[in-house]
């Protein structure tokens, strides 16, 4: 189940659309599934715990963390487009995988 700290995990890996020998039947199947999963996880909405040192500014980092990781699997590692995808310059995004140490490698194992 895919949750703002591991949002790919509702993703199909790339390398299973990529084998001939996987049906795409199959892939679609375990998509639906996925995809009622998290459907049905809508109705439960996600409540932060305020008083376990609840503190704003690390809560929208991390969000923003994710958000950039997401822009960039979804880009295949390829900043530009990222930056694009996002809406910020690419300048911006650079300063900000400096910021957050996202480093390149981590950017790429996000894509296979």
């Amino acid at each position: 189940m895919a949750t703002r700290n591991k949002p790919n995990d509702a993703l199909i890996p790339r390398s299973m659309w990529r084998q001939a020998s996987t049906p795409r039947i199959s892939i679609l199947k375990q998509l639906a599934v996925k995809l009622v999963s998290e459907v049905e996880d809508l109705g439960e909405p996600e409540r932060f715990d305020f008083g376990a040192g609840f503190k704003l500014n690390e809560e929208i980092q991390k969000f923003e963390i994710d958000m950039i990781r997401h822009a960039l699997y979804l880009t295949n590692g390829h900043q530009s487009y990222a930056a694009k995808l996002l809406g910020i310059k690419k300048t911006t995004l650079h300063a900000k995988l400096k910021r957050f140490s996202i480093e390149r490698k981590a950017q790429l194992s996000l894509s296979k």
